[in-house]
């Protein structure tokens, strides 16, 4: 009876491993540095400046007491989102490229309490020299990173940079 039991643990371990190797698998999407730097980014943000101080007019709680140390000069970015699973399909959705140019700004205002926050870097996103988005540094490095493009690749995206600097 010993024996049964065994023969059928040893053939259902068999069974189940021919057929995990039968799974498909998708291999990631590979793409160059040229391929990156061809993509549409839209147009050059030119009044960064003037656009980054009338998005904070609005934003900001207390917009008087804004203070700026500086702008860097715009450049490329390029976030690949991570792969989402669908549902209603019951499949994974490819990457997403999502392209900008980003602006850093060290910014300090007054917050709700009357006090200043504190030197705090931003960056703000701009498609087509519109912002788009802003957020607080700390995440993504694009402030500090000397590079030309900011790549800023998901963990669990499908996309492979081939030559990335």
């Amino acid at each position: 009876m010993l024996k049964k039991h065994a023969y059928k643990a040893i053939f259902t371990a068999l069974v189940t491993s021919l057929l995990t190797g039968c799974i498909a698998y998708e291999e990631n999407t590979k793409i160059t540095m040229n391929d990156v730097r061809n993509m549409d980014y839209g147009s050059y943000p030119k009044n960064y400046e003037k656009a980054i101080r009338q998005h904070l007019a609005r934003t900001l709680i207390d917009p008087n007491s804004l203070m700026l140390d500086g702008f860097s000069k715009p450049k490329k970015f390029l976030r690949i989102t991570s792969r989402r699973y669908n549902a209603e399909t019951d499949t994974y959705n490819p990457a997403v490229f999502l392209k900008y140019y980003i602006v850093c700004a060290r910014v300090n205002a007054k917050n709700s309490y009357g006090g200043y926050t504190g030197w705090q870097e931003h960056i703000f996103y701009f498609r087509d020299g519109k912002i788009v988005n802003s957020s607080e540094y700390g995440l993504i490095e694009g402030c500090s990173n000397p590079n030309d493009i900011v790549i800023y690749n998901e963990t669990f995206s499908d996309v492979d940079i081939i030559d990335k600097p």
